[in-house]
Parts: C-alpha cells; sequence; structure tokens
C-alpha cells in the first residue's frame, strides 16, 4: 500500500472498536479485519456489529478473507447485519486477490465519491 498509512488499533475500553485505521489524503477509513470459517461465516460480537450500526454513515468498512486467505471481500459497514447472517455468501462491494494493493486502489476510488470538500471550509471549522 504505497498511498496509505495503516495504524493498528487495540482498545479494551471502547469495544466494537475496528481493527485498523487507514489514512489515505483524501481522509481516514475504519477497517474491520477478519477471516471467514469453511461454510463462508463470519464472527462479530455484539460489539463490533454495534459500532458497525452507529457509524454506517462514516467510512466504515469490513474486510472479510476467505479461510484459505487467499481472497478477500469487502463491504461497507451498513451491511454488518447481513454479514452477520450471511457471511461470504453476501455479494461484496469488493472481490478479489488478498493484497494491501487492491484495497487501497478501491478505497482512492471510492473517497473519490464520497468525501468531497472545499478547501476554504478547512480552518474555517
Amino acid at each position: 500500500m504505497k498511498q496509505s498509512k495503516i495504524v493498528r488499533v487495540e482498545t479494551w475500553i471502547n469495544k466494537g472498536v475496528p481493527d485498523c485505521l487507514i489514512g489515505l489524503k483524501r481522509g481516514w477509513f475504519l477497517v474491520e479485519l477478519k477471516v471467514a470459517t469453511k461454510t463462508g461465516k463470519l464472527r462479530f460480537s455484539p460489539h463490533q456489529v454495534s459500532f458497525h450500526k452507529k457509524h454506517e454513515d462514516l467510512l466504515c468498512f469490513i474486510v472479510a478473507a476467505s479461510d484459505d486467505l487467499k481472497n478477500m471481500n469487502v463491504y461497507h459497514s451498513k451491511r454488518i447485519l447481513e454479514l452477520n447472517e450471511h457471511g461470504l455468501h453476501s455479494i461484496p462491494d469488493l472481490k478479489g486477490p488478498l493484497n494491501g494493493t487492491n484495497l487501497e486502489n478501491w478505497l482512492v476510488s471510492y473517497s473519490k465519491h464520497f468525501i468531497q470538500y472545499d478547501k476554504d471550509d478547512i480552518g474555517n471549522g
């Protein structure tokens, strides 16, 4: 991942906070990392479900790897309930080989549509 910086998030105070904070020039993304079972099931704690439901209007995503770690599916957090029920059987927003470049390129493309601000707004609070 050449255009981004990744920060691993570890917190025991606010349970359910996603695993990674990914910074791009366009903004920050919260990313939950999951590995599916052999049947495609994804396991989320009640705290994780709650966090994603409360923040579904933000740039929060779930990256779910297949059990063999060869492929990844990316979903927007607003789909947490669907994922909790159907796992990898849910149609992903992005699907492909598991690597950071694919994820980074998709986040950059997604952010172009999601994040728009005027440079005059910066500093005007």
